[in-house]
């Protein structure tokens, strides 16, 4: 995510960053540590919802009805039974009880565990702008969208990166930028 959001003020302005950076706490500890401890606490919290809305690729357990059309194809496929005989075992099994309603979430074999890669950074750059960023370091991250199975409260087609990263994190930079001006006016006067 190699998006901006830059904020200006009478005295100073902030950018916020959407990539990654190394932390530098003496120069905020000694600068701003208000505004330090704002910027961990804003991002945090950001980042704990961001952790716990974010998708993981899975599959929507097959219904009944799906295991049963299945189950008389692979006895079909295997040769061994007719179609009438498949479907009348899989009958049998259906009233056994055979086909489960299973209704939680698996996680699919194919994720790549983008959830646990979202970091939260802060850092000065060679500019000496203020650059805090909350990303994740899947290279795919910026293309989740929400699926009809996701399971989510976020809206079908959505994209999780914009909805949790870079739409709270745009909403918090005025706040930042206002806590780091008071703080640096303070110091001069």
């Amino acid at each position: 995510m190699a998006r901006k959001i830059t904020t200006k003020g009478d005295d100073i302005s902030l950018m916020l960053k959407g990539s990654g950076f190394e932390a530098v706490d003496k120069l905020l500890d000694i600068a701003a540590p208000k505004t330090k401890k704002l910027i961990q606490d804003e991002f945090d919290r950001i980042l704990e919802n961001a952790r716990k809305e974010w998708l993981v690729r899975g599959a929507k357990p097959p219904t009944p009805e799906q295991q049963k059309t299945k189950a008389i194809a692979g006895m079909v496929k295997s040769g061994r039974y007719t179609k009438a005989q498949a479907e009348e075992i899989a009958d049998r099994m259906e009233k056994d009880g055979r086909f489960s309603t299973k209704s939680t979430f698996e996680k699919s074999e194919k994720s790549k565990d983008s959830k646990g890669k979202l970091k939260l950074t802060v850092r000065v750059n060679k500019q000496f702008e203020l650059v805090a960023s909350l990303t994740n370091t899947a290279p795919y991250a910026w293309a989740i969208k929400v699926g009809e199975n996701s399971d989510t409260t976020l809206a079908y087609g959505t994209r999780i990166a914009d909805e949790l990263l870079w739409k709270p994190a745009k909403k918090i930079t005025d706040k930042i930028a206002e806590s780091m001006a008071n703080e640096i006016l303070r110091t001069i006067k």
